[in-house]
C-alpha cells in the first residue's frame, strides 16, 4: 500500500482516513447582459473511515468573489435557509476536527442509534456540536 510506504518512509502518519467529493458551483447575478460572480458555492460530501464504521455527511461551504463580502454571504446564507429550512445547520468546524469528534463519540457509544446507514441523523449532529462547544 502506497500510503504505508510514505510513512514508514518519511515519518509521516495518518490523522484521519476520509474522502471528500466537491462539487463547485458559481453564484452569479445577471445584469445587462454580463454575468458578476458573486460567491461560490462548495457542495462537499464526505465519507470518514473508522474502524468500527463509515460515517457520510454533507456540507455546503461558500465563499465570496466580489466586493461586498459581508452583505452577498449574508444573502446567499438567507436564501439557502429559506430554500432548505431545517435541513441546513451552521457548523463552524472545519472537517478534521468533525471527524476527530465523530470518531471519539463512536468507540464511546455516544452516537448508537443515531446513524442511519451510514449517515448521521439530526440528533446525531447536535450531539456532536454540543461536544465540539466544550
Amino acid at each position: 500500500m502506497l500510503s504505508c510506504r510514505l510513512r514508514r518512509g518519511t515519518g509521516l502518519r495518518v490523522l484521519q482516513d476520509r474522502e471528500t467529493s466537491r462539487l463547485v458551483k458559481n453564484i452569479v447575478r445577471a445584469s445587462e447582459g454580463r454575468s458578476e460572480i458573486l460567491a461560490e458555492l462548495a457542495i462537499d460530501s464526505v465519507v470518514y473511515h473508522f474502524e468500527s464504521q463509515d460515517v457520510e455527511l454533507h456540507e455546503l461551504e461558500v465563499e465570496a468573489k466580489a466586493k461586498k463580502r459581508r452583505r452577498i454571504l449574508e444573502d446567499v446564507e438567507d436564501g439557502l435557509l429559506d430554500l432548505f429550512g431545517g435541513e441546513l445547520q451552521p457548523w463552524r468546524w472545519g472537517k478534521l476536527v468533525t471527524g476527530k469528534m465523530i470518531g471519539r463519540m463512536l468507540r464511546g457509544g455516544v452516537l448508537q442509534g443515531l446513524i442511519e446507514g451510514r449517515r448521521l441523523r439530526l440528533e446525531a449532529y447536535e450531539k456532536v456540536e454540543t461536544a465540539l462547544r466544550t
